[in-house]
C-alpha cells in the first residue's frame, strides 16, 4: 500500500516494462511498472489515495460531494439523451410529412425540365400562357373563360400552399405532446401558424431570383411577375425577400423540422385557452433548436438569435400579407375555400 501511495501522490511515471515481470515479496523491487500495474490489477483505488488519513467527517464530506457530482453528471446525460430523442422524434416526422424537404426539391430540379418565365424569356409567355390554360381547363367544360397568366401562377401558388397546410396539420400532430393541446386550441395553432409556416419552408423554393412551382414546373423570376401584375409583384416582394434571407442561414432539414415547430407552437396566438400547455411543448422544442443549432453551427454563435428574430419578423409579414391579398380584387373568390376561411378568420 505504501509503494501504491507514493506513485499515486507523487505522480511517479516507471519506464514501461513488456516482460510482463512476476511481481512476488521477494521480486517486487526489480521492476516498479510491473508492480504498480499488479496493485492496479488487484483493485486498488486512486480515490481511496484521495482520502488518506483523515477525520471521519472530512471522508464522508468528500463521498457526498463525489456521489452529488455523479447524480447531476448522470441528469445531465439523462436530459441530453431526452432531447436528442425529441430532435429525431421532430424531424423523422418533418421527413415523413413535409414535401419541402432539401432533397425533396432538389430532386424535382434534376429529374424534370423546368419551364423559365423571365423578363429575358418573353417568347416563352405565350407558349406557358398556353400550357397553363389548358392544364386549369382540362374537364372544365366549354363554357368556362381562360384566365389570365399571373392569375394561374397564383392559383398554382396557392394550391401549393393548400397542399403545404394539409402536411403542417399531419406533421403537428405527430409533435411530441401536440395532442395534449386541446383540440379548440390545435385549430387555431395551425391557422395562425399555417401561413408563417409556409413562408419559411417556401425558401427551399427559392434559386438566385426566382422560385419553382412544383405542381406546373414552373421557374418564375420575381421580376417577371412584377412585370406582368405590379399588384402581385408586391404581394409577393416581402415573401421573396424573406425567404432569400431564411435561405441564407442554411438550414438542414432538422433545424428546419424544429423551427417550423416553433412556430406552430407559439403561445400567444389569440384565442388561445391552455397557453401554459402550449408554452411548455414550445419550450422544449426551443432547446432542442438551441442545442442542434450549436452542434451543426458551432461558428455562428448568433443563428439562434437570429431565429427567434424571425418570429416577430414573420408576424409582421404575415399582417402585410392579408392587407395587401385584400386589395387583390380582381381575384377575389379565386382562391381555395381553406385558404379563403383562414385569411378571412385573420383579418
Amino acid at each position: 500500500q505504501g509503494f501504491f501511495r507514493r506513485t499515486i501522490r507523487l505522480k511517479l511515471e516507471y519506464e514501461t516494462c513488456m516482460e510482463a515481470c512476476t511481481v512476488s515479496i521477494k521480486s517486487r523491487n526489480k521492476c516498479q511498472f510491473c508492480r504498480f500495474k499488479k496493485c492496479i490489477g488487484l483493485g486498488m483505488s486512486r480515490d481511496a489515495i484521495r482520502f488518506g488519513r483523515m477525520p471521519r467527517h472530512e471522508k464522508q464530506q468528500i463521498i457526498r460531494e463525489i456521489d452529488e457530482s455523479f447524480a447531476q453528471a448522470t441528469g445531465s446525460d439523462k436530459c441530453q439523451i431526452k432531447m436528442q430523442n425529441l430532435i429525431t422524434e421532430v424531424s423523422e416526422s418533418f421527413l415523413r410529412h413535409i414535401s419541402l424537404t432539401a432533397e425533396r426539391v432538389n430532386k424535382c430540379w434534376e429529374s424534370r425540365k423546368t419551364l423559365a418565365l423571365t423578363p429575358d424569356h418573353k417568347a416563352r409567355l405565350l407558349f406557358a400562357s398556353q400550357i397553363l390554360k389548358k392544364r386549369t381547363q382540362k374537364g372544365s367544360g366549354p363554357s368556362s373563360k381562360p384566365l389570365k397568366i399571373v392569375q394561374i401562377l397564383y392559383c398554382d401558388f396557392q394550391a401549393r400552399v393548400v397542399k403545404g397546410i394539409c402536411e403542417l396539420t399531419e406533421f403537428a400532430k405527430s409533435l411530441p405532446n401536440f395532442l395534449r393541446i386541446s383540440l379548440h386550441d390545435q385549430v387555431i395553432l395551425l391557422k395562425y401558424g399555417s401561413y408563417e409556416t409556409m413562408f419559411v419552408l417556401f425558401s427551399r423554393l427559392i434559386i438566385e431570383d426566382g422560385m419553382l412551382l412544383p405542381k406546373s414546373n414552373i421557374y418564375v423570376t420575381f421580376n417577371f411577375v412584377y412585370q406582368v401584375s405590379k399588384m402581385v409583384g408586391e404581394i409577393m416582394r416581402s415573401k421573396f425577400e424573406f425567404a432569400k434571407r431564411m435561405l441564407s442561414l442554411g438550414l438542414t432539414d432538422v433545424e428546419m423540422a424544429l423551427f417550423v415547430g416553433v412556430i406552430l407552437l407559439c403561445p400567444d396566438r389569440p384565442g388561445i385557452d391552455n397557453r401554459k400547455v402550449v408554452e411548455d411543448i414550445q419550450e422544449e422544442i426551443l432547446l432542442a433548436l438551441e442545442y442542434q443549432l450549436s452542434l451543426t453551427h458551432p461558428n455562428k454563435p448568433r443563428l439562434f438569435a437570429h431565429l427567434l428574430l424571425k418570429l416577430a419578423e414573420l408576424r409582421e409579414l404575415m399582417s402585410k400579407h392579408v392587407s395587401m391579398v385584400q386589395k387583390l380584387s380582381e381575384m377575389k373568390g379565386i382562391g381555395p375555400p381553406l385558404l379563403n376561411e383562414i385569411l378571412q378568420d385573420l383579418t
